[in-house]
């Protein structure tokens, strides 16, 4: 639980990219 910030953006990155993904198919 020390790089909470890291998580977070990790989460999100991967969030966007599955969202991208879903447009190009």
């Amino acid at each position: 639980m020390t790089d909470d910030g890291t998580a977070a953006a990790a989460a999100t990155s991967t969030l966007g990219y599955e969202q991208a993904r879903d447009e190009l198919i």
